[in-house]
């Protein structure tokens, strides 16, 4: 998920079951309601079974 330096989930990138191989999750810079984010630095967050990997990532507008 994307999180705000709060540490406040602002939005789910993916969920459920992915069949094994590489995949490709992307960010439109929108919130959970479709909102237009604020120029910012953010976390990115994706867990895979028990491996998790965090960036921080900074949104320009």
């Amino acid at each position: 998920g994307v999180y705000d330096l709060r540490g406040t989930q602002v939005k789910r990138l993916a969920q459920g079951l992915f069949p094994v191989g590489r995949h490709v999750v992307k960010w439109d810079g929108t919130d959970a309601d479709g909102r237009q984010m604020a120029s910012g630095v953010y976390v990115i967050r994706l867990a895979v079974r028990s491996s998790d990997t965090t960036r921080k990532v900074v949104l320009l507008r």
